[in-house]
């Protein structure tokens, strides 16, 4: 998916704190609120794609959605994660 070269390079662009990829079950987790109709960004809008991975940031409280292979990396993208039931 990315290579950890890629990954090391990247940090969060509010904070810039260090990245690292999210587990599948929480991938799965997000999926369902998303077909549920039930998660927004930070952008306020509905997150309506569903997404094949995501980069948590360091303090595992925002998750970037990557969608065709591409990180999105925008601040507006970013999906809180710490308050998701598992």
């Amino acid at each position: 998916m990315i290579s950890p070269e890629i990954l090391e390079m990247l940090v969060c662009p509010a904070t810039k704190q260090k990245v690292f990829l999210a587990e599948e079950s929480l991938i799965r987790t997000i999926n369902q609120k998303i077909e549920e109709e039930n998660l927004q960004n930070f952008g306020k809008q509905p997150v309506q794609s569903l997404m094949e991975g995501g980069i948590i940031r360091e303090d595992q409280k925002v998750l970037y959605p990557i969608r065709n292979g591409i990180p999105m990396m925008s601040v507006e993208e970013a999906i809180s994660i710490e308050n998701l039931e598992q």
